[in-house]
């Protein structure tokens, strides 16, 4: 029985030993972060939110379909994203193709 014991330790601990190994080989991100594809990390709410933020667009495959609550967001016409309302009209291509900033959005005006 003490032999054997051992033998299970020794197993066990070649086992654990070779978990750490592989571990340290492949990429870990923390709980609250995305593993991109080139191995880094990123925080999850980046994924899936239009931006190439691992800069080889592996947090923007394969997302899922995303709908706009249309009081409180925009739907970007060309790429998948959602903005708050408040960013259309203001000047700032938040969208990336410009369908924020519609040429209808009028001029500002302003004073000498």
């Amino acid at each position: 029985m003490a032999r054997f014991r051992g033998s299970l330790i020794e197993i066990l601990l070649c086992l654990l030993a070779a978990l750490g190994y592989f571990q340290t080989k492949g990429l870990q991100c923390a709980l609250d972060q995305f593993a991109c594809g080139n191995q880094t990390c990123i925080p999850e709410n980046w994924w899936c939110d239009g931006d190439n933020d691992c800069d080889d667009h592996s947090d923007e495959l394969n997302c899922p379909e995303k709908t706009c609550d249309p009081v409180t967001k925009f739907q970007c016409k060309t790429v998948d994203r959602c903005i708050p309302r408040r960013w259309v009209c203001e000047y700032d291509n938040d969208c990336g193709d410009n369908s924020d900033e519609p040429p209808d959005c009028g001029m500002e005006v302003t004073f000498n």
